[in-house]
């Protein structure tokens, strides 16, 4: 060893250097001899690890995508085909327990059975080693309750599409008779297209089995169900139709009609409360579309659609521009990307009080009758809502049952199914004052002179007139009320209960009167029938037996024969003959133009 200042060889075991006196020691001494420790390996998931293994001869499984309550998501690739799936597996530890096998089989059963464009495809059903599992289509896109929580509310046009692509996969299950249970925007699935798909089929169930689910069972998402649903009774399709109500209603305003501090708060609302008014918030809705919503948020599932591929037909009729149908695609690739579109202003929703409905939802400003079938009001029998709540065993379960007594009560008559009130006309250019009723019943609707009130207040030029306050099944009342400038008058107004029959009353209308908007689903007087009229482009010109009507929509129509035109700019006009039955329903006419450039 030499030193390290001079140089010089210094002997071993020296602590000094001889020649310049620098302190030196063994360079050994300092040295530590390591032995390199290798951490372990990070520990894999213990069902990840099984999956693989009991898959593997078919699937190369990536990741875990989820867990729900039941089952546990993974993202794969199937060997065969090379492609992508996503991969339900139930654990071996839920399969002990109790009907949770039998209800995953069940899904498994069901899903299968479903082809449809709106409904993710399930490519495959099995059972390995101890694994029940499900593979189906691996859905790139963004589930709608994401979308919802970023964007808010949505544009009217991308609820159309989502409403109408979603009614049509579930009208395609309930043809099936299978029920899906829990629709809510966690389970509907935007793809990178635009594409809407219904996903998880969990917890549905076909209509004829009654033997996997406890009679009182309450399953479900409890803002999402219907009133029926919450008692634990048996659902049909109008049950998917009330929670797709409450997803629409959330997709317009940004936020659900029904919200509570717990649970039983939120059921009680599903029974007893209407959903609040939509154009309180929110502007630029159109009628059409808020009448199919609050039809489908009725309380009692007889007064909702017959069908959801009739709410399906009733969506797509919505007559919404052509440019407008197009930009919903557009929007809804970019918001499955995770993009954001032009936001939609919103007001607050007002609380909500707990209030007795019998009528089933629609608040008193509802749309134009596009909603309910007329019902002949019974004598003596009344409707009582009785909700009796049973707490079994530190609250296991809540039953909830109504007594039903009479038929839902008869919704609002159309603006100018009053007749002409009018028995005089304020001089032109002269000042207005407000004209403001306090009717009951709520549905009335209020006409002062040739003006109907919207919500009984509105604006009315000076003057003194007739008025008169009629509802379907009461007698109207009429009387005389001058209105001031700049002033504003108030009347209160109580409806009596019409003793003569519908058929009496409907004889001693005129024939105006007769002509409400229709209703969906029934014809609204004897000897009349509704038929859905769908004209292709969405702007052509269209007259029914000579009279004027919408392109799209709901007429009322005399029993017996009808024409139908229409003609569009660069389109060939086109016509269409008819007949309808007294008292036919569901009857749809189609007229497509032949174009030059289709829309």
């Amino acid at each position: 060893m030499n030193c390290p200042k001079c140089g010089t060889a210094i002997p071993p075991g020296s602590a000094f250097c001889h020649s310049c006196g620098t302190a030196t020691q063994d360079p050994t001494a300092a040295t530590v001899a390591m032995t390199a420790v290798q951490a372990p390996p990070p520990q894999e998931d213990p069902l990840l690890v099984m999956v693989r293994k009991e898959l593997e001869h078919d699937y190369v499984i990536e990741k875990e995508l989820g867990r729900g309550g039941m089952a546990v998501v993974y993202m794969g690739k199937e060997r065969s085909l090379e492609r992508e799936v996503a991969i339900k597996v139930l654990p071996p530890e839920m399969a002990l327990q109790g009907g949770t096998a039998d209800r995953f089989k069940r899904e498994a059963r069901l899903a299968a059975a479903l082809d449809h464009q709106n409904i993710i495809p399930v490519y495959r059903v099995g059972q390995a080693g101890p694994l029940h599992y499900i593979a189906m289509k691996y859905v790139r896109g963004r589930g709608l309750d994401s979308i919802i929580e970023q964007q808010g509310a949505l544009p009217v046009p991308v609820v159309w599409r989502v409403l109408r692509d979603a009614a049509s996969g579930l009208a395609y299950a309930h043809e099936k008779s299978i029920v899906h249970r829990d629709i809510k925007g966690a389970n509907i699935m935007i793809e990178q297209d635009g594409r809407v798909l219904v996903s998880d089929f969990g917890i549905a169930r076909a209509m004829t089995e009654t033997s996997l689910t406890a009679s009182g069972m309450v399953i479900g998402t409890p803002n999402y169900m219907s009133p029926e649903q919450c008692g634990g009774s048996k659902v049909g399709p109008q049950s998917d139709q009330y929670s797709l109500g409450i997803l629409a209603f959330q997709m317009l305003t940004g936020a659900l009609p029904f919200e509570a501090d717990s649970i039983m708060g939120i059921i009680q609302h599903h029974y007893m409360t209407p959903p609040p008014d939509i154009r309180t918030v929110r502007d630029g809705v159109p009628e059409e579309l808020l009448a199919i919503l609050y039809k489908a948020l009725e309380k009692k599932p007889e007064n909702r659609f017959k069908t959801t591929q009739e709410m399906a037909d009733y969506l797509d009729a919505v007559p919404l521009p052509p440019v407008d149908k197009r930009d919903s695609l557009t929007m809804l690739k970019q918001l499955s990307h995770g993009e954001k579109v032009a936001e939609v202003r919103t007001g607050t929703l007002p609380p909500l009080s707990l209030t007795a409905s019998i009528t089933g939802g629609r608040p008193s400003t509802a749309a134009p009758e596009v909603a309910r079938a007329a019902v002949p009001e019974k004598k003596n029998r009344w409707l009582v809502p009785t909700l009796v709540v049973a707490v079994l065993g530190l609250g296991a379960g809540v039953v909830w049952q109504f007594v039903l007594n009479k038929p839902a009560q008869l919704a609002a008559p159309a603006a100018g199914a009053t007749g002409q009130a009018a028995l005089q006309r304020p001089p032109a250019g002269a000042d207005s004052g407000v004209a403001e009723f306090s009717v009951t019943p709520r549905i009335a609707q209020v006409q002062v002179g040739n003006i109907v009130l919207r919500d009984g207040r509105g604006r009315v030029p000076a003057g003194t007139y007739d008025y008169v306050v009629s509802a379907t099944g009461y007698n109207p009342d009429r009387g005389s009320i001058t209105v001031s400038a700049n002033q504003t008058v108030s009347k209160i107004v109580s409806l009596r209960r019409a003793t003569t029959s519908p058929t009496q009353t409907a004889q001693q209308q005129t024939p105006a009167q007769r002509q409400p908007s229709a209703p969906v689903g029934a014809p609204v007087a004897t000897g009349t029938a509704s038929v859905l009229i769908s004209v292709t482009p969405a702007n052509a010109d269209v007259t029914l037996d000579g009279r004027r009507i919408s392109a799209r929509g709901l007429q009322t129509v005399s029993a017996g024969p009808h024409t139908l035109n229409a003609s569009a700019t660069d389109c060939q006009a086109g016509s269409q003959s008819f007949t309808v039955a007294v008292g036919e329903t569901g009857k749809r006419v189609v007229l497509q133009l032949t174009c030059t450039s289709q829309p």
